[in-house]
C-alpha cells in the first residue's frame, strides 16, 4: 500500500503568519469595540418586554383601499397624503 504524498493546504489562512504581523493590534482593537466584561461564547440576554410599557409599542392598524380609490389617489397626486 502506497501512502498518499503530503499536499499543502492553501486554502487554509496562515494563522500563524497573521498572528505575528499583526500581534497585539488585534488585542488592542478588541478593547476598543468590545465592552470589558465581553464574551463572544456566551448567548446574548433574551430581551423583555417591562410592564411599564404595557408589552411594547402598539402596532398600526392595517388600513385596505379599494382599488379604484387608490387609482384616483394614483391619478391626482394624493396618494401620499
Amino acid at each position: 500500500m502506497v501512502a498518499p504524498e503530503d499536499v499543502e493546504d492553501l486554502i487554509m489562512p496562515k494563522i500563524d503568519q497573521i498572528d505575528r504581523r499583526l500581534g497585539p493590534l488585534v488585542e488592542e482593537f478588541k478593547d476598543l469595540v468590545y465592552p470589558a466584561n465581553y464574551n463572544p461564547e456566551s448567548k446574548p440576554a433574551a430581551k423583555r418586554k417591562t410592564a411599564d410599557t404595557g408589552g411594547g409599542a402598539e402596532k398600526k392598524p392595517k388600513v385596505e383601499v379599494p382599488e379604484d380609490e387608490l387609482r384616483a389617489h394614483v391619478q391626482n397626486g394624493t396618494w401620499e397624503s
